[in-house]
């Protein structure tokens, strides 16, 4: 299946399952969606987009075939659940087994070579497996102590609840974050960077998280600054020739530890996550596509380090119930784990998503809704394009996070945070 056609599929998917009534049918669909993107993903890195599975291992076929499987099979289920109820919803339901059924036309090949019996058997042995580990969550109540323990270590948790962020330092978050995305020298890029680090929690009255993001930022980007500065010479800083600049091999092992070290705080990961962070989560991506993207070859030499660091993310993200990390981990993800056009785009759409979640989460009654129904469908897009790119640089650690999201899916999330103090509703 062409990516694009595969994208486009998951992007309707999607849809169709945030417009399902119920939240047991939106959850099914979304597990659905996951485990289908996730066979396909697999399937195409190993030449399965070019008609070539016959020739693919039996234990690919059937782990791949078993995926694509399950998922249609929980797409189908949360449409016919929601396909009784009359009105819209039964208008919701048919789309949504339609596509269901593209889907299966369009993985065809891949279900055939896998063959019913070897597709139905890793079906059910993911299933199971996947129940297994979920029950043995629940009984063991591990979730809801290591959840307890999350809120005493947040380091905002209880500051800048239900309140509306003062004017004057939202204004500059917003300033500094249009500087990082869009400025055309790499010190205007910073300089925007740092100044969203301070002024969006500040913004919130999260006052010692405004301290640590900017002093951790000025320390990390400031010396790589500093350093790129030096080695770039007569060719300067210029965001357009940056690709170009004489960086060594070493230089850029150097560097890319203390760019990652600066744009970590804007991700919201743990241990500096908490409310309402992923409005910097653009900012911490426009730093690594525009700059660590610059420095292939030292972001290929820390992949080892920074991948691992984005996965455990994902899953304390599932274990604490915090879907804005989740999606904040996610745009870390695509950054470090490969680079090129669809990696950065799938951070561009996480990120986006975060930052639309975190303005749901701020904004009372229908706006609220719309904004993280949107952030879902951005997410479904995101997710999609950055899996291929990931399993084709880093298989387990892949699999690991698209785990982490699964369990995070069923086990739902908190209520929303408390609207703009102020707002009309």
């Amino acid at each position: 299946m062409p990516p694009i056609y595969a994208v486009g599929l998951l992007a309707g998917l999607a849809l169709a399952s945030l417009l399902l009534p119920g939240t047991t049918a939106r959850r099914t669909a979304a597990l659905g969606i996951v485990a289908a993107a996730l066979g396909q993903a697999g399937a195409a890195v190993t030449g399965a987009d070019r008609l070539e599975v016959v020739s693919l291992p039996a234990s690919t076929l059937a782990v791949d075939g078993g995926l694509v499987l399950l998922g249609t099979a929980l797409l189908a289920a949360a449409g016919l659940h929601s396909l009784r109820r009359s009105g819209p919803p039964a208008a919701t339901s048919a789309g949504l087994l339609l596509l269901t059924g593209a889907m299966v036309w369009m993985s065809w090949p891949l279900l055939e070579a896998a063959g019913p019996a070897r597709a139905a058997a890793g079906a059910l042995t993911l299933a199971a497996t996947c129940l297994a580990v979920f029950q043995l969550g629940r009984l063991t109540g591990l979730g809801g102590a290591l959840r307890r323990a999350d809120a005493r270590i947040t380091l905002d948790a209880a500051i800048g609840s239900g309140r509306r962020p003062a004017s004057v330092p939202a204004a500059l978050a917003a300033a500094g974050a249009t500087a990082a995305i869009a400025a055309p020298h790499l010190g205007f890029v910073l300089a925007g960077a740092l100044i969203a680090a301070g002024a969006w929690p500040a913004a919130l009255r999260q006052y010692r998280r405004a301290i640590v993001l900017t002093v951790l930022g000025a320390l990390a980007l400031g010396r790589a600054a500093w350093l790129m500065r030096a080695m770039a010479g007569p060719d300067g800083l210029g965001m357009s020739g940056l690709h170009d600049s004489p960086f060594s091999q070493a230089a850029e092992t150097l560097l890319i530890p203390l760019i990652a070290l600066g744009a970590f705080g804007f991700f919201g990961l743990w241990p500096l996550h908490g409310a309402r962070g992923g409005v910097l989560v653009p900012v911490g991506v426009a730093l690594l596509v525009r700059v660590a993207s610059a420095l292939p070859q030292g972001l290929q030499e820390w992949q080892t380090v920074l991948v691992p660091i984005g996965v455990f993310a994902v899953w304390h993200a599932a274990v604490t119930r915090r879907p804005g990390e989740l999606l904040g981990a996610g745009a870390w993800l695509a950054c470090v784990a490969s680079t090129g056009e669809p990696a950065a785009a799938a951070a561009c759409g996480l990120s986006a998503a975060a930052f639309s979640l975190t303005l749901g989460d701020l904004l009372p009654g229908r706006s609220g809704s719309i904004l993280r129904r949107g952030a879902w469908l951005l997410a479904a897009v995101g997710g999609a394009l950055a899996l291929r790119p990931a399993l084709a640089a880093e298989v387990v650690y892949t699999v690991l996070a698209v785990a982490g999201t699964a369990v995070a899916i069923a086990s739902g999330a908190p209520k929303p945070a408390a609207p703009l103090a102020g707002a009309p509703t």
